[in-house]
């Protein structure tokens, strides 16, 4: 009924970067995946694919490396 993905999509043996938030609807404050859009990047060995830097519906997937990803992540000092 939302319109994020069912967990089917994410298969066993797959590897993930998912952007993940307390859900506050929820008496425990899981961690969820947000109800609309793409949080998540798929880990093809050691390159992130998906749209790492542009979250727009028109946007195409990328391919970066994870050190590069990473070095995404830091704030800049």
């Amino acid at each position: 009924m939302q319109c994020r993905p069912y967990v089917t999509q994410f298969p066993i043996g797959t590897d993930w970067v998912l952007a993940l938030s307390k859900d506050l609807r929820t008496e425990k404050r899981e961690l969820a995946i947000s109800g609309c859009g793409e949080y998540w990047l798929r880990v093809d060995g050691s390159n992130v694919v998906g749209k790492v830097t542009d979250g727009s519906s028109k946007a195409k997937p990328e391919i970066i490396s994870l050190p590069d990803f990473r070095k995404l992540l830091k704030p800049a000092t």
